[in-house]
């Protein structure tokens, strides 16, 4: 399975997204926030074209951060810009600035699960991107346990797949930085990912909703005394408890 995507910032300006999901679009990774830890200028004309348009959705935060208070203060601006509005792909930790480098595997790791802790606990999902030499040289063990969309393209980069690049890791790869889309003036990042997050999300939301609503049957059986009305509010403290313990 692999499904096609692009990576835009406010570097692409503004976008057509009609004429992008015209052209057919499996997902767009959005830039959600950019240096000094700021909104991204397109981040809410990009996310409100993508649900307009039912692309799937993803953003990513390139990390300047040098310590871990620096990196929580990056993760809540994420977090509070998404101010709990669904997406289905990731929330992406760019993992790139070279003075994150001088700062030792380590240090990136824990960095990394502290980011990662504040994203999760807001309830969104979590992956890193990195090229490959970070992923080879700097990214640890016990990172690799997540989910990685790396970068690797060519030189001579003209926009179109080149497979003897592929990376055998990761479950997305941004395999361009100079593609062409209809919609989209200059060049734009495109990705090839593996993995279906918005299935995932689908099957997740699902399964919450029949929770519901067995509890909301429940509820109504016990509240009827096996019956199957409805039941609005309690009978007496004896019922209540009695409906605590079931």
């Amino acid at each position: 399975m692999e499904i096609k995507g692009i990576d835009v910032s406010a570097w692409q300006g503004k976008i057509d997204w009609k004429t992008v999901a015209d052209y057919g679009m499996g997902f767009a990774i959005l830039r959600i926030t950019e240096a000094g830890n700021v909104v991204d200028s397109q981040f809410e004309n990009n996310l409100a074209g993508c649900n307009k348009y039912n692309i799937p959705v993803g953003v990513y935060k390139y990390s300047y951060a040098m310590t871990i208070a620096e990196i929580q203060r990056e993760a809540r601006k994420a977090v509070s810009t998404l101010n709990g509005r669904r997406i289905q792909f990731p929330v992406f930790l760019d993992l790139e600035h070279n003075n994150q480098r001088s700062l030792g595997s380590e240090s990136i790791h824990k960095m990394a699960d502290a980011f990662r802790e504040i994203v999760e606990a807001a309830g969104y999902k979590f992956a890193i991107y990195c090229n490959v030499d970070w992923y080879e040289n700097v990214i640890c063990s016990h990172l690799k346990k997540y989910d990685f969309w790396i970068a690797r393209y060519p030189a001579n980069d003209d926009g179109w797949l080149q497979e003897r690049l592929r990376p055998d890791f990761g479950v997305g790869w941004q395999y361009s930085s100079k593609a062409k889309i209809p919609g989209i003036s200059g060049t734009v990042d495109r990705n090839v990912f593996y993995k279906d997050y918005s299935e995932e999300t689908e099957k997740k939301e699902e399964t919450t909703v029949n929770k519901l609503q067995e509890h909301t049957k429940l509820g109504d059986y016990y509240a009827n005394n096996g019956g199957t009305k409805p039941y609005l509010e309690k009978k007496s403290n004896a019922y209540l408890d009695d409906f605590t313990k079931n």
